[in-house]
Formats: C-alpha cells, sequence, structure tokens
C-alpha cells in the first residue's frame, strides 16, 4: 500500500524517505515478495523499487532470499529497543485476558524465522498453570504462536496445511507440539500481523472457540493501541 495521497502531495515530505517506509512495511507484514510484487503493491516504479530495495540491503534493513525479500538485522535489532514500550501496551490487556481464561498468555513476534515471546500474563487466581518466560524462542510454524505467525502471512507453496486451516479460521490451535502434554491457542494481531497472542495450556485447551474469540478481541485491542491509524 502506497503512502497516503495528503503524504505524497506534502512538499515538506521526502518521498525518498516515504516509498522506503512503504517498502520495509510491505517486506514486514508479506514475507516472500520480490520486486515486481513490492513495486505494484507500493505503487512505484520497479527500477526505483529495486534501488531502493538494494540500499536497504546494503544496510542491513532487508535480505534477500532467492529474489524474495524479508526484514533484515539491523531493523530487528531497532524493533528490539521498541520491545519495551510494546509491553507496557500489551501487558494490561494479555493480564485481562488471562484472567477471563485463568490461562498463561502470551504476546509473540516474529524475528527472521523465530517466533519470540515478547510479554507474558499468567492468571492471578488459578494456582495451577504453565509459566513461559518473556524472550524464549522458537522456530517459526511450531506450536499455536508459530502457525499463527505464518498463518498471517501469503500462502506459499508446500507450507504446512495446519497454515492454510488457521489462516481461513483465523486462529490455530495445537496440542503437543513444542513440549510434551501441552496445548495453545493463538491469533496474530490484525493491525501489527508479525505479532500474535496465545494462550498456553497443559493439556489440550478446552472449548477452544471460546479462547479463541477472547484471544481475538485482545489481539484487536493491541493493535489499535499500536497502530490506530490502521483499519
Amino acid at each position: 500500500m502506497s503512502s497516503s495521497p495528503s503524504h505524497q502531495a506534502d512538499r515538506t515530505l521526502s518521498q525518498s524517505v516515504l516509498r522506503a517506509l512503504d517498502l520495509l512495511e510491505e517486506v514486514g507484514e508479506h514475507r516472500g515478495l520480490g520486486v515486481g510484487e513490492l513495486a505494484e503493491r507500493i505503487e512505484v516504479n520497479r527500477t526505483i523499487v529495486g534501488r531502493l530495495l538494494k540500499t536497504l540491503e546494503v544496510r542491513g534493513y532487508v535480505v534477500r532470499d532467492d529474489r524474495q525479500f524479508r526484514l533484515g538485522p539491523r531493523l530487528l535489532g531497532l524493533v528490539a529497543h521498541a520491545d519495551l514500550d510494546l509491553r507496557q501496551v500489551a501487558r494490561p490487556v494479555l493480564q485481562q485476558a488471562a484472567g477471563e481464561l485463568g490461562l498463561t498468555v502470551q504476546l509473540v513476534g516474529a524475528e527472521a524465522d523465530e517466533a519470540v515471546v515478547v510479554a507474558v500474563a499468567e492468571p492471578e487466581d488459578t494456582p495451577f498453570h504453565m509459566s513461559v518466560r518473556a524472550g524464549a524462542r522458537r522456530p517459526l510454524g511450531r506450536g499455536a504462536s508459530g502457525i499463527a505467525l505464518l498463518a498471517a502471512r501469503a500462502p506459499r507453496d508446500g507450507e504446512d496445511p495446519r497454515i492454510g486451516d488457521s489462516r481461513a479460521r483465523g486462529w490455530s490451535t495445537t496440542y503437543g507440539d513444542v513440549q510434551r502434554g501441552a496445548g495453545g491457542v493463538a491469533t496474530w494481531v490484525r493491525r501489527a500481523p508479525a505479532y500474535c497472542v496465545g494462550v498456553v495450556a497443559s493439556g489440550e485447551v478446552e472449548d477452544a472457540d471460546r479462547v479463541a474469540r477472547t484471544l481475538l478481541d485482545a489481539a484487536d485491542r493491541i493493535g489499535a493501541l499500536l497502530h490506530p491509524d490502521r483499519p
């Protein structure tokens, strides 16, 4: 999606910077796109997009994988500095969901090929519940959260069928995928699809539909707090 018409018409703004930011947003939200697809999405000439991507690649803000692009380590390092603010925004919402469900609720973000736990809220009135460490990492595609993060992206050939099922349903559920005897449900944040909200449970998650509705509401609230200008 290109910058808004008002931004494009404002001569006090740098159009090159706006285009570069548009590119970063598209690469972050739609991993695996090539130059032509990105040019179409931000409505900018393919040659210009190619130059911008090469510049971003040299500086480490994007990485090229077989003519497709993903966010690079330098940008992810900057994002890490913003995690504190993200945790502050998300924690009250996570805590409310944990209290309603009686389950441990986590906010998980995608970094390169890993799912990283950003924030955790545990239920206060439930004596037995799963514990999760903030900062824990696992490969994308493992567990409900990892599947939800991939379901938020465009479909890819050969992807795990569970990802497509979760994309169609709007949330994911797994059992025994990360830890034996542990279950989970998760959904991605629509206004910030590099993040998802999920629960972990000691056993299969009961009434997964109800849990998913609570998580969808929490994800929508976090998204609105992070990006009130996005639909």
